[in-house]
């Protein structure tokens, strides 16, 4: 069985068990043989838009035996991915705005399926791409790995747009979470706003925006304690 760190290994549990799955910037194509092994997809399409990767994935591949299952694919995000291959689409490891961005260059996403994400930054970004484009974010956490924490979440279309306040986009629910990880994670977020918030205030810049953005991030914490 392969073992995966644990960012890749929460991306994965994720994953409602499906027939045909899409892994995006696939890289070593851990997360498709996870996949395979647990029974959470029958095939997949493993892609990447370096040739480099792909090699990579091959390897891994051939190791665990899967090649008669996995599907190797030079793709730009979703370009060279037909609706018809994938059930659910993994996009884990890039920054919120690329994701958001191969979300919104795919359309066929809205057609009954599941998308997973994990990005490295500008979470608020996706989130917001998210929520504005009828996409109910599903199910979000957060996981330590080494130093660092990461997010983890997915979605599915519903056609409901719906006006959560800007906040949401910075915290989303976790902002109601007990758990140590995912508060440690939000607290981080409330830290990085307030620095904001006095940079722009001492150089002179209007800082309303942010400063109610952290209001009212701060009035849904106390939520979660009472």
């Amino acid at each position: 069985m392969i073992n995966l760190t644990p960012r890749l290994l929460k991306t994965a549990e994720l994953i409602t068990p499906c027939k045909k799955l899409a892994d995006i910037g696939t890289d070593h194509a851990y997360i498709p043989v996870y996949a395979l092994q647990n029974d959470l997809a029958e095939t997949v399409v493993a892609s990447d838009i370096n040739e480099g990767p792909l090699n990579n994935a091959a390897k891994t591949v051939k190791q665990y035996g899967f090649e008669d299952r996995v599907v190797l694919r030079l793709s730009d995000g979703l370009e060279n991915i037909e609706e018809t291959e994938a059930d659910a689409v993994v996009i884990a490891g890039m920054g919120g705005e690329l994701i958001a961005k191969i979300i919104g260059d795919a359309p066929w996403l809205k057609n009954n399926k599941q998308i997973i994400m994990q990005p490295m930054t500008h979470f608020e970004d996706l989130r917001a791409f998210l929520c504005d484009n009828g996409y109910k974010i599903t199910k979000e956490t957060v996981v330590r790995e080494g130093k660092r924490l990461y997010l983890a979440l997915s979605a599915e279309y519903t056609e409901e747009e719906v006006d959560f306040g800007e906040w949401y986009f910075y915290v989303g629910n976790l902002i109601y979470s007990n758990n140590p990880d995912e508060i440690e994670f939000c607290n981080k977020i409330v830290s990085r706003l307030e620095k904001k918030y006095t940079a722009l205030i001492n150089s002179g810049y209007d800082a309303n925006k942010i400063g109610k953005i952290l209001e009212e991030i701060k009035y849904e914490q106390a939520k979660r304690n009472i």
